[in-house]
């Protein structure tokens, strides 16, 4: 199995570990903007919609923490 991110660690199945807030927004910030390249429509609202989940995670883990 090839880790994209060796930095965080890897759990049994493949599942990477996410540290932080910050981390989950990067992730937001990257589908916003894969969004705004998107070709079709559809892809665009799926982009958005994982944004939303990345923002909705980091607001949890702000709570958490």
């Amino acid at each position: 199995m090839r880790v994209m991110h060796p930095e965080r660690g890897v759990l049994g199945g493949g599942f990477l570990i996410m540290h932080s807030a910050s981390e989950y927004r990067k992730f937001a910030e990257e589908c916003d903007r894969l969004a705004r390249d998107a070709k079709t429509e559809q892809h665009r609202k799926i982009l958005q919609e994982m944004a939303e989940a990345w923002e909705e995670l980091a607001e949890a883990d702000n709570r958490k923490g």
